[in-house]
């Protein structure tokens, strides 16, 4: 049993009992991690890097449910990353491992050739939307320690030609997203539009790109989290393992 802290509790992820540790003190993973991580394709054989992987739910996924052969969870705050680590203990998972370094010097310690980077980058440009108090909250929301720019480039750095980064952000900023990923070679190739409830307009996206694609994107339809009583909708109830969750508030 790993040992927790006094803040700390664990919390399921509904997938062959799969449990995270998060603290009230740090950053909760959210819905956006979950849909994230599910959207990657099989990665079976293959390696992956999770950068900005905060207490891990996204390396955890990718290790366990699609399969992939090793994964590198990138995190620069200290405590996230023992988080992540003490999660990984728990469920006895052995191929994942965790960095505690910026994203943007991660290639200097795990070279390239990568075949996926996925990312869950904070949104919000530095003085955009309401800053949280705590620094390291504040950290996992705006681009205080890292920009869009410099996460797209650290995943190029990463991959190898023909390897995949999966990207979710807010989707007013689809525009900036697809220009600097075409600036840095990786070619938009699937964006999946994302609405928080059923008939509401996306207010996120996910983006998945590939280092020297060709030319070519394709526009899914809008996968909707909610349904009309706020529970989740089948499609991404099934991501957590259950025909009914309740949805987040």
């Amino acid at each position: 049993m790993t040992n927790l802290k006094p803040d700390e509790k664990l919390e399921d992820l509904g997938y062959k009992g799969l449990q995270v540790i998060q603290s009230t003190n740090e950053y909760r993973f959210t819905t956006d991690a979950v849909l994230l991580a599910n959207s990657v394709g099989d990665l079976t054989g293959k390696r992956a890097v999770d950068l900005g992987t905060g207490s891990g739910v996204i390396a955890l996924l990718l290790a366990t449910k699609k399969n992939a052969n090793h994964v590198w969870g990138v995190e620069l705050q200290p405590q996230l990353a023992d988080m992540a680590q003490r999660t990984m203990q728990y469920n006895g998972i052995g191929n994942v491992t965790i960095v505690n370094c910026p994203m943007q010097d991660a290639y200097k310690g795990l070279g390239g050739d990568y075949d996926c980077v996925v990312c869950n980058p904070p949104y919000r440009k530095c003085g955009s939307g309401q800053k949280q108090l705590a620094p390291n909250l504040a950290l996992c929301r705006h681009e205080i320690a890292v920009t869009l720019e410099e996460v797209i480039v650290s995943a190029k750095r990463l991959l190898n030609t023909k390897g995949s980064l999966y990207l979710v952000h807010q989707s007013e900023r689809l525009a900036e997203i697809c220009y600097l990923m075409k600036q840095n070679s990786i070619e938009p190739k699937v964006i999946t539009p994302i609405a928080p409830r059923v008939g509401a307009q996306p207010n996120l996206v996910i983006v998945k790109g590939v280092l020297g694609g060709n030319v070519g994107c394709v526009v899914n339809k809008p996968l909707e989290i909610l349904d009309e009583k706020g529970n989740y909708t089948p499609q991404v109830a099934a991501f957590y393992g259950t025909e009914s969750n309740k949805g987040e508030n």
